[in-house]
């Protein structure tokens, strides 16, 4: 947490993060030092729709916790 909060506090990478009042998770490191927020890019396939995921809280599929 230590080293995220580091590079979050320091890096311009999460400028516009920090300014959108965000917190910049998931954020990854890749081996070749490359930092992006957007592991689909980097890995060369489609972004699931945001739309058709559920609720990583959603006991009851519905939203709820």
């Amino acid at each position: 947490m230590k080293e995220f909060l580091h590079y979050r506090d320091h890096d311009k990478l999460f400028e516009d993060i920090i300014r959108e009042g965000k917190i910049g998770i998931p954020f990854f490191i890749l081996e070749d030092g490359t930092k992006t927020f957007d592991i689909f890019s980097y890995l060369g396939i489609e972004s699931p729709d945001a739309e058709q995921i559920e609720n990583a809280c959603s006991i009851d599929n519905k939203g709820s916790c």
